[in-house]
C-alpha cells in the first residue's frame, strides 16, 4: 500500500508529501514491468528454432532468413538473442595456444655445471647456405 495517493480528491501529491514528511521524488509511480507481448514471443521462437538448427549463424544471417517473412531489424534480432543468451559458435581467437604448449621442449642444459672440454655441444642453424641451381 502507497502512503501517497496520486488521485486524491482534496490534497495535492506535493501537499501529501509534506504532510508525511516525504521526499516528492520518491513518490514517483513505478512503471508496470511487463513481459514481452505475443508478436515478440513469436520472433523469439523463430530465432531459436533458426539457432537449433544453425549454430554458427549470427545475428546477421538469422536477419536475414527473418526478412523473408516478417518487417525486422538486426538491432531487434541481435537485442532478443542476447536477452534469451543465445550465442553463435565459431572459433574463438588463440584457440591453438594450449595445443601447441605440449610441443615446448625442456631446456636440459639448465642447471647442469659445465666444468670440462667437450662436455656439451651446440649447433648453430641460423646461417643456411643458399643452394644454387645449375
Amino acid at each position: 500500500m502507497e502512503l501517497v495517493e496520486h488521485h486524491h480528491e482534496h490534497l495535492t501529491v506535493k501537499r501529501q508529501c509534506e504532510l508525511l514528511s516525504v521526499n516528492r521524488s520518491s513518490t514517483y509511480r513505478k512503471p508496470k514491468v511487463t513481459g514481452p507481448d505475443e508478436e515478440t514471443i513469436g520472433i523469439m521462437h523463430k530465432i531459436d528454432a533458426i539457432h537449433t538448427a544453425h549454430p554458427t549463424f549470427g545475428y546477421r544471417k538469422i536477419t536475414d532468413i527473418l526478412c523473408k517473412n516478417e518487417i525486422i531489424n538486426r538491432k531487434r534480432v541481435r537485442r532478443l538473442m542476447k536477452a534469451m543468451d543465445i550465442i553463435t559458435i565459431y572459433p574463438k581467437p588463440n584457440l591453438s595456444k594450449r595445443y601447441h604448449a605440449q610441443y615446448v621442449k625442456p631446456y636440459l642444459l639448465r642447471n647442469l655445471k659445465i666444468v670440462r672440454p667437450n662436455q656439451v655441444w651446440g649447433v648453430d642453424i641460423t646461417y643456411g647456405a643458399p643452394i644454387t641451381g645449375c
